[in-house]
C-alpha cells in the first residue's frame, strides 16, 4: 500500500477529469487490480472557466473533493472506472464576486488494449451527473491512439499520439491537455502530438489541438505547443 499526503499532483482519470496540484491525502493499494482513493481540496489554481455571459474569465473554487479509481489488467487488456465528487464547486466572475455554487460529480468508464509492444487503443465513458439543470452537456468520450513513444533512456526513440475529444462542459474540471479546453463550457476537436529522445534525457515534444466549443459562445481554438524535458 503507498500513502502520499500534503500538496501533490492529481492525474484523475488519465487527466481528462483533473491533472493539477490537489491539497489532501491519497492511498493506493493493489498491483494487477488497483484501488486508488483519495481525499481533499482541488487547488483553484487550475479551476478557470471562460464564460462569455458573466463577462469573461471566471475563476472556480472547490470545498472538499473525494475520488476513488479501480484498474485492473486481463492480458492485453486494461479496465478502469472511477468516481469524482467536487463538493460547492464555486463560481466567481471577473470582479470576484460569486454568482453560483452547486456540487459536480463525474463517473468514467475506460478500456485500453495493447495489441503489440508498440500500438495500442483507447477509450473512455464519462458523465456528470449534476449541473443538468442548466441544460449543458453531461456526458462525453475521449479515444486515444498510441504508436511507440519516446524514452528519456534511448536516444533516437520516438512515439507518436492522437486523440479525439468529445466532452461535455459537466465532465471536467481541469484538463490535462495543453490546448485550451479549460475556457471551453464543453468542447470536440482532435489533438496529435510527436515525442523524439534527441539525447540521452532530453525529450522534445510537439502538440496541436483543433478545438469547439459545445454551449456558449461556441468558440473554436488551435493551439501549437512544443517543449523539450531535460531531466537529472
Amino acid at each position: 500500500m503507498a500513502v502520499q499526503a500534503g500538496r501533490y499532483n492529481a492525474k484523475l482519470a488519465e487527466g481528462n477529469v483533473y491533472d493539477t496540484r490537489f491539497d489532501g491525502i491519497q492511498v493506493a493499494y493493489g498491483k494487477d487490480v488497483k484501488l486508488t482513493a483519495g481525499y481533499g481540496k482541488a487547488t483553484p489554481s487550475g479551476l478557470v472557466k471562460f464564460m462569455p455571459s458573466m463577462g469573461g474569465y471566471m475563476e472556480r473554487d472547490s470545498d472538499e473533493v473525494w475520488y476513488a479509481e479501480l484498474n485492473g489488467k486481463v492480458g492485453n487488456l486494461k479496465l478502469g472506472a472511477g468516481y469524482y465528487s467536487f463538493d460547492d464547486v464555486e463560481d466567481y466572475d471577473k470582479n470576484e464576486k460569486l454568482v453560483a455554487s452547486d456540487d459536480l460529480k463525474i463517473w468514467t468508464l475506460s478500456a485500453n488494449y495493447a495489441f503489440d509492444k508498440n500500438f495500442s487503443l483507447g477509450a473512455m465513458y464519462l458523465k456528470g451527473d449534476d449541473y443538468v439543470k442548466s441544460g449543458l452537456d453531461d456526458d462525453g468520450y475521449v479515444v486515444t491512439a498510441s504508436y511507440k513513444g519516446a524514452k528519456a533512456s534511448q536516444p533516437g526513440s520516438w512515439g507518436l499520439v492522437a486523440k479525439y475529444y468529445d466532452q461535455g462542459a459537466t465532465t471536467y474540471i481541469d484538463h490535462t491537455m495543453n490546448g485550451l479546453a479549460d475556457y471551453m463550457m464543453g468542447f470536440k476537436g482532435y489533438s496529435v502530438a510527436a515525442n523524439y529522445t534527441f539525447a540521452k534525457n532530453i525529450v522534445g515534444q510537439v502538440e496541436w489541438y483543433d478545438l469547439e466549443e459545445k454551449e456558449q459562445a461556441e468558440r473554436e481554438a488551435e493551439t501549437l505547443w512544443a517543449q523539450v524535458v531535460f531531466t537529472f
